[in-house]
């Protein structure tokens, strides 16, 4: 009895061929949940060879993120990551890298990456005393994490740490030192 890479969404058991013939209900033959089967007729004939990945060429070309010899032909739309042919995933109009896949597939949806340079700078730019102290805060908890793959933008956590600063200057002085004075 041969197997294909389909497993059962109860155990993960590998199913058999025998029960997926095509589309209906069938039983686990491990742990006999009932699941509705619908197997594409290329999964039962079998994989052909995919796209080879082309070798990288030139020293300042992009490779890919699993295969650093080979040359990378897109940007995963989940993470970013570029990837070879080999790795390039096309599902449902979108190219995904192996990781993201794998991460779809076991349900859990992939971390929303946090950018802390675009928030502590949108805080910053609040003239009340409270936000630019936040802006400080996800400043410094954000200036060792690794920022967008997409679009890096590095300048945003230094500028909105001077523009923090200059804000928490400037509200200090307008409303302290006129405090001070007029006690």
């Amino acid at each position: 009895m041969t197997t294909l890479p389909v497993t059962c969404p109860g155990c993960r058991a590998p199913w058999p061929a025998a029960a997926a013939d095509g589309r209906g209900f069938a039983e686990c033959p491990q742990c006999r949940r009932p699941a509705l089967v619908e197997v594409f007729p290329a999964l039962l004939r079998g994989g052909g060879p995919g796209e080879a990945a082309r070798p990288a060429l030139a020293a300042d070309e992009a490779t890919c993120f699993y295969h650093p010899a080979k040359q990378a032909a897109v940007a995963c739309d989940a993470c970013g990551r570029l990837v070879c042919a080999l790795c390039d995933l096309p599902a449902g109009g979108r190219h995904l890298c192996p990781g993201c896949l794998e991460r779809s597939r076991d349900d859990a949806a992939p971390a929303p990456r946090v950018l802390y340079g675009r928030l502590a700078l949108l805080l910053a730019l609040i003239p009340l005393f409270i936000f630019p102290l936040a802006a400080l805060a996800f400043a410094a908890a954000g200036w060792r994490k690794p920022g967008s793959l997409v679009r890096p933008r590095r300048w945003q956590l230094p500028a909105a740490v001077v523009i923090a600063l200059l804000n928490l200057a400037l509200t200090t002085l307008l409303v302290l030192v006129p405090a001070l004075a007029s006690a």
